[in-house]
């Protein structure tokens, strides 16, 4: 059976998942292709969202108008899916040192930060089971969407009005013409690449420069450990229910590939070991690759020659609290091809120009 649609879009990770989700309520007909990996950055993300810079200690690059879109789209697709993935929290950053917690207090008296950070200075150390003798930072207005429930509700969705195709996509069977996109039995007037680190293999935007690295995680099991929200000194710890915890992230540059690694969890035992004063025990770890942007501002856009061809990618660790309000601004884009110069692909245009160049040559 033919499918005719307005997107075709490859990749359901967040991504693509989200990217869907504003389209069909935007009353476009999509179908997606879906290569599934239980291992996807996606997949293993912790999936937290968080309006402060832990290294600066102040509000994040355009927080204040990610978190009202984060706040209203999540619990809204939970409705629609039926299904529990959202929860909004406050977390604590725990400070080093004195200069750490002046810092935190300077910073959370200034307006703007305000609203993403408390003044209060967190003291407690959960019955001796935290470290935390300086005090910790409260991070307001943050959560967790929890990806794996997501992406798995949204699939299920997604099949019950053939809506997606689970394959690994083929870039050679693929037809470009000015007005139609043709992969097998389907037709799209557009298509949208969202693959995450896949987008380096891809003979359209491969010129887009994409630095992929590893990010490990464990989960641990620890009983005595109470913890409510999520603390944060040079790893994460993230309660998920049952005595479990998530721990992470590392991030290896130069190691890319999908395997964990004895340095890798080494790297977050030492550091979990400086923050909880209680047993656990390790009851798995992952590894997954991610895309990172070089001036770490995700890809939006259409390629230079094919304007039906577009690309939604690179959010790297910002996925969860960037993807709702950047799909608002790349639907909005698509009519006039006209995006904002941080998000527009055609920022790295010379990368494409110059592969041509030598092409011809």
């Amino acid at each position: 059976m033919k499918i005719k649609v307005d997107y075709l879009i490859i990749g359901q990770g967040l991504a693509g998942t989200i990217i869907s989700q504003k389209l069909l309520e935007a009353n476009h007909s999509i179908h997606v292709i879906e290569n599934f990996k239980a291992n996807s950055a996606s997949r293993i993300a912790a999936g937290v969202y968080n309006p402060v810079t832990y290294r600066k200690l102040k509000m994040a690059e355009y927080a204040n108008f990610l978190i009202p879109e984060v706040e209203l789209f999540y619990p809204k697709l939970e409705k629609l899916l039926n299904a529990h993935f959202y929860t909004s929290s406050s977390f604590l950053k725990i400070l080093t040192d004195i200069e750490e917690l002046n810092n935190w207090q300077i910073q959370s008296a200034i307006s703007k930060n305000a609203p993403f950070m408390s003044k209060e200075i967190f003291t407690s150390d959960f019955e001796n089971s935290i470290e935390n003798k300086i005090g910790a930072g409260q991070v307001l207005q943050s959560g967790v969407v929890n990806t794996t429930p997501l992406l798995d509700a949204y699939k299920s969705y997604l099949k019950l009005s053939d809506q997606i195709s689970e394959e690994q996509f083929d870039y050679s069977q693929l037809i470009i013409s000015d007005s139609l996109i043709e992969y097998k039995k389907i037709t799209a007037k557009n298509i949208i690449f969202c693959e995450g680190v896949g987008i380096s293999e891809n003979p359209w935007f491969n010129w887009l420069p994409i630095q992929k690295f590893k990010g490990e995680v464990l989960e641990i099991e620890a009983p005595t450990l109470s913890l409510t929200r999520m603390v944060n000194r040079g790893v994460f710890v993230l309660p998920m229910g049952n005595a479990r915890f998530k721990v992470g992230a590392t991030h290896d540059w130069k190691k890319v590939d999908e395997i964990p690694t004895q340095k890798g969890k080494l790297e977050l035992t030492e550091k979990l070991d400086n923050i909880i004063n209680v047993p656990y025990r390790i009851v798995s770890h992952s590894a997954g690759l991610r895309p990172a942007t070089r001036d770490r501002h995700p890809y939006i856009g259409s390629h230079p020659i094919h304007k039906n061809m577009f690309v939604f990618n690179g959010l790297g660790s910002k996925g969860v609290i960037m993807a709702p309000w950047l799909a608002n601004c790349f639907i909005n884009g698509i009519p006039t091809l006209d995006w904002p110069k941080e998000f527009n692909l055609n920022r790295f245009i010379r990368f494409y120009t110059e592969i041509s160049t030598h092409e011809k040559n």
